[in-house]
């Protein structure tokens, strides 16, 4: 678990106002002003502080948890696929510590559920990352990451651009075309999507899941070829 700055300014402004520094409520309330307003790493730096006064106060601990994990979330929706996993490692260590300091802590426990089930997510996507790294150039590859960032934000007409480019830009990337299939599919496109899909297993039969998906939307695959 790594440490953050503390808000220097606000406590040096405070010693110089003759105010007391603040205790460990206070700091945690702070923090949790911060983190409703979004701004997560101060709300963070205010919970650090809090823990450094106090070590064992499970709510510090929960607090730095989840600070840690909506951050981890924060980079996974800009393609930082390696900087959510290690946020998501803090996640876990914190809610760890909060459920070791209370053993009932119940949403100290419902979160560390949440952030392993993001952690396995995160890794299936670094993998499908890294395969895209041999598979697809950088262009392409980067086209495709931005897509899904539209499609998880809602914005089908810029997800659908971008699917779109990487296909133009990779036109023999069994990949790209097979997330370009995808993409109509979730979007009940059928017919696209298995134009697409079926592209993709004519450009690589060994990818997987093409041969399922097809399947899923009632076609059989065409023999492959060069065409």
């Amino acid at each position: 678990m790594k440490r953050l700055p503390v808000l220097a300014v606000a406590f040096v402004s405070a010693i110089l106002a003759g105010c007391a520094s603040p205790n460990v409520s206070e700091l945690n309330q702070m923090g949790l002003k911060e983190f409703q307003a979004g701004r997560y790493s101060h709300a963070k730096a205010y919970f650090q502080q809090a823990w450094e006064q106090d070590r064992e106060r499970p709510a510090t601990l929960y607090n730095l948890g989840r600070c840690a994990q909506v951050m981890a979330e924060e980079r996974f929706e800009q393609g930082s696929l390696t900087a959510s996993l290690r946020y998501l490692d803090d996640a876990v260590a914190w809610f760890d510590s909060a459920i070791a300091s209370f053993p009932g802590y119940t949403a100290a426990q419902e979160a560390k559920v949440r952030a392993l089930e993001l952690k396995g997510k995160y890794r299936q996507a670094l993998s499908v990352a890294e395969w895209a790294d041999q598979h697809v150039g950088p262009a392409a590859k980067q086209k495709i990451v931005l897509a899904g960032h539209y499609e998880r934000t809602g914005d089908m007409d810029q997800a659908l651009l971008c699917y779109r480019q990487a296909v133009a830009m990779e036109t023999r990337s069994s990949f790209a075309h097979a997330k370009l299939g995808r993409f109509y599919a979730r979007q009940g496109k059928k017919d696209q999507a298995v134009a697409e899909l079926q592209r993709a297993y004519e450009l690589d039969p060994e990818q997987e899941g093409l041969l399922r998906e097809l399947a899923e939307l009632g076609e059989v695959p065409s023999t492959p070829s060069d065409k």
